[in-house]
């Protein structure tokens, strides 16, 4: 069944949908009051429903009641979305999948909602004008289903991007905005989601301290993508179930920056691939890596060389830029405190670093190439302040 918004929504669509048996269920979420219509660098939601008997494969694998179909695999079930943009450009972005929730205050958990849309897509479109959308699902072991639908950009107050000048003068020093050339004058500072279990109180803390910062004029902040809270393969490398509460607090952080017109960077925090930390806290640490465990991985240079380790990390990415990759405040991504592993590699420092940075170039360009990641920033930081490693720093990793 539809949700009353589901429900409100299936009847004012005005998609252009295939008929037939294999067409795919559509529903138009956002934004809503406009269906159809959409300003120039807001988000369009899209809902979409697959078979019943699909469904119910899909909720055998995350009950465990069976095998099922891993919702998380695009090898086992890829929603896929072909988007034409008014001057004929092609971008293919991803469906993923997706519950809401609400949050229970008295026992400060996460509460899973009904939908009958569980797999969305989400775009911000950058051109005026009418694009032309074409969704493929395949899923193994079924026959491919697909759908079409149309949508009208129009203009809008938002400043767009930010960008950098390639004149070769200091002006490339500088970021600003796309739309306007405005010069951006980052104002902000570190707001993260630190701790074991990013419960909903945490998120609204989050929350609270980025309105803060945005009431004080603040317009960036660095936010993080703790082990504890939206990372989607941990503690399971490739079944993000147990993370979609979390993750669905994680939307309302996103959509509050893009409300208060303010950009961060997202950073996923590495740890998990380093020794226990100083102050004692060892949950997201190698030891309890997901991959090093499922994997039987020796020492953490197998996390940046396995080749069946990376597709399964490629996977999570494709996830994470499929749900926020789309935002215009989703200013960069990068990793954090990068040389917490370094002693865990076995390898010289030198060694080490130039293992990440082929590893971080890997990553860098499946995200550029395969995704549709809106920024071109990728950023990572290290935490011992240690400058001196016997090689210089490819260009690509910085």
């Amino acid at each position: 069944m539809c949700n009353i918004a589901e429900y409100c929504s299936c009847f004012n669509v005005n998609f252009v949908d295939n008929t037939g048996a294999s067409s795919i269920d559509q529903v138009w979420f956002t934004p809503e009051g406009t269906v159809g219509t959409v300003g120039k660098f807001h988000k369009v939601e899209i809902g979409f429903k697959l078979g019943e008997d699909i469904n119910q494969e899909v909720e055998n694998f995350i009950t465990k009641r069976a095998k099922g179909i891993n919702p998380f695999d695009p090898e086992q079930i890829d929603v896929s979305v072909k988007l034409i943009a008014p001057n004929g450009e092609e971008i293919v972005t991803h469906g993923f999948y997706y519950l809401p929730y609400f949050n229970n205050p008295v026992k400060d958990l996460w509460i899973a909602d009904t939908t009958s849309f569980k797999w969305r897509m989400r775009f911000a479109p950058d051109q005026i004008g009418k694009w032309e959308a074409f969704v493929t699902a395949k899923i193994k072991g079924f026959p491919d289903s697909e759908s079409i639908f149309k949508f009208n950009c129009i203009e809008s107050k938002h400043k767009g991007l930010l960008k950098n000048s390639h004149t070769g003068t200091k002006a490339d020093g500088y970021l600003y905005f796309s739309e306007t050339n405005e010069t951006f004058i980052p104002l902000g500072h570190n707001i993260t989601t630190r701790g074991e279990d990013v419960t909903p109180s945490k998120n609204e803390m989050h929350k609270n301290w980025v309105k803060q910062l945005g009431t004080n004029g603040g317009n960036f902040f660095r936010m993080e993508m703790p082990a504890g809270g939206a990372l989607p393969d941990w503690p399971i490398y490739n079944d993000y179930s147990g993370k979609l509460g979390k993750m669905y607090g994680y939307d309302e952080v996103v959509e509050l920056a893009e409300a208060l017109e303010m950009y961060f960077i997202m950073f996923r925090h590495h740890v998990e691939v380093g020794k226990q930390a100083s102050w004692g806290v060892n949950w997201d640490c190698w030891t309890n890596n997901p991959y090093k465990k499922s994997f039987n991985l020796g020492t953490s240079k197998d996390y940046f060389l396995n080749e069946e380790v990376i597709k399964f990390q490629k996977h999570a990415l494709r996830y994470i830029m499929a749900r926020w990759g789309y935002s215009p405040s989703f200013a960069f991504y990068g990793y954090s405190e990068v040389d917490l592993w370094v002693e865990e590699t076995g390898l010289e420092d030198s060694e080490s670093f130039k293992l990440f940075a082929d590893w971080f170039v890997e990553m860098k360009n499946y995200i550029k190439t395969d995704l549709h990641f809106t920024s071109d920033k990728f950023i990572c930081s290290f935490r011992s302040g240690r400058a001196n490693f016997g090689f210089k720093t490819p260009k690509a990793s910085v």
